[in-house]
């Protein structure tokens, strides 16, 4: 991650989850270059995009000011209408995704986590409505932030939760949510199953306890919940893994033999295409295989190919570039291993028999090419996104498998032997393939999401056994997210 990206990031996230509130200013620039070790330019660039995003204000002279507020009361002007279909498919996706996040991030607590959450609690007891909905939030993002992974963050941020406002709650609810709150704290933090501690249905706080359909929102007017999710992968990404994921795309192409050397690749225009990025992001990624050797390109002569598999495999590629594109594809198999129990067991009432014959039938066929059964989860993978019945889950599970695809595209996994490892995951896929067609549901559910705990753990291993690992690991602080 680019310096000014890693202070960027720590900053927004102390503003999102309240730790940095609204009003308050941000330390002055000497005291961030001090605390983030780094260069004033760094932090003014920082502290611009923090601008451009509505988090700070900024003036001459003067340090900035927090004008972040999740439930935006400001310029009402501009605010539009929720979407009812937008709304309830960015509901029912953050139920599937966010359950497991916070269940896996409470077993990472220790006694500093749980102090901190008790702090949230007891402040929730004597502020405004406002303030204590807030609290909430900030309560619940912080266990999915103690997972320490920055995707899973971006992705829940990018529901747009924060900017719901609730309507209807007087004091005895919000006292009888807080002491519910109150008793999940004290029963997780004893080692108690935190499903056994029931809340009260909250539908009529956030006004979704009728069949109105017209949500009782104003957002802003690029919130999921007016647009849906057709810009929502943009909002994820940030600019860098743009450029960087093209280059470690194409040179996994090469890897694979469909850029063989002295091929061409497709033109800027088309490759804009294919990508979803701009002229700006293609000639910036082409420029940089270029310096690596990988590509030759030249006016009225296209993009050449200058290298295959084994030359590729001894080319100095950029530290960075690695290991930024590892840590994106760990952190998407840690997304998708924690969530794709309860996504593969909402798909199945959408499945037909056919379905099932033809998952098998391509999960074999890839088995038996050189190249392909290093991807045959990905296929796995496409199945269940062809069927999932809510658009902004399915665009968060396409992202997860383009950054599945693309890091194990690296010249250091191609290999057209197979391995034990390969062998095992094509019997699980098997295996999950095979529940399915007899129509059990919770088989298939539990043999998906053991699928890719394995293959998380096994690219774990072969980053380690590459040298990948260490590197992609320290790409960012993942204490910072929560700390």
């Amino acid at each position: 991650m680019i310096l000014y990206e890693k202070v960027y990031v720590n900053l927004k996230n102390k503003i999102i989850c309240g730790i940095l509130p609204a009003g308050s200013q941000l330390p002055s620039r000497a005291k961030l270059c001090e605390e983030f070790n780094t260069s004033e330019k760094t932090v003014r660039r920082s502290l611009e995009l923090l601008a451009q995003e509505g988090l700070i204000a900024t003036q001459k002279r003067k340090r900035p000011i927090i004008i972040y507020q999740s439930m935006q009361k400001t310029s009402q002007l501009a605010l539009k209408q929720a979407d009812a279909i937008a709304a309830v498919d960015a509901l029912r996706t953050g139920v599937l995704l966010c359950y497991p996040l916070i269940d896996q991030g409470l077993k990472l607590c220790q006694d500093a986590d749980w102090a901190y959450l008790r702090t949230i609690i007891v402040s929730m007891e004597t502020v405004s409505k406002e303030r204590f909905w807030q609290l909430s939030n900030q309560f619940w993002r912080y266990l999915i932030a103690r997972n320490g992974n920055e995707l899973m963050l971006r992705v829940v941020d990018s529901l747009g939760f924060s900017e719901l406002e609730s309507l209807h709650s007087d004091a005895a609810i919000r006292e009888t949510y807080r002491r519910q709150l109150t008793l999940f704290l004290k029963t997780v933090k004893n080692g108690g199953d935190p499903a056994s501690v029931k809340f009260d249905d909250m539908s009529a706080v956030y006004g979704l306890d009728n069949d109105a359909e017209v949500p009782p929102y104003q957002v802003k007017p690029d919130s999921i919940f007016c647009v849906g999710c057709a810009d929502l992968e943009q909002k994820v990404r940030k600019s860098e893994e743009r450029y960087s994921s093209i280059c470690v795309d194409i040179l996994g192409r090469i890897a694979i033999g469909q850029y063989p050397k002295g091929s061409r690749l497709p033109s800027h225009k088309e490759l804009q295409s294919i990508y979803g990025v701009s002229i700006d992001t293609t000639l910036k990624a082409i420029k940089e295989l270029q310096v690596l050797g990988a590509l030759k390109a030249a006016p009225h002569s296209g993009i050449e190919v200058m290298m295959d598999l084994d030359e590729l495999k001894q080319a100095p590629i950029k530290p960075e570039l690695i290991a930024g594109n590892i840590r994106l594809l760990l952190d998407s198999l840690e997304l998708l291993a924690l969530s794709v129990e309860g996504v593969a067991a909402s798909v199945v009432s959408a499945v037909l028999p056919d379905d099932c014959l033809k998952l098998q039938r391509e999960l074999e066929t890839a088995w038996h090419d050189p190249f392909d059964h290093r991807f045959i989860a990905g296929i796995l993978l496409q199945f269940i996104i062809d069927h999932i019945q809510y658009e902004t889950l399915k665009t968060i599970y396409v992202m997860i498998r383009k950054n599945f695809i693309v890091g194990r595209r690296l010249p250091g996994f191609i290999s057209k032997e197979k391995s034990q490892p390969e062998y095992e995951i094509y019997k699980l896929c098997m295996k999950a393939s095979a529940a399915l067609e007899k129509g059990e549901r919770d088989q298939f559910a539990v043999q998906t999401a053991h699928l890719f705990q394995l293959i998380h753990l096994q690219i774990i291993r072969e980053c380690s056994q590459l040298n990948y690992l260490e590197a992609a690991m320290n790409y960012y602080d993942a204490a910072k997210l929560w700390q």
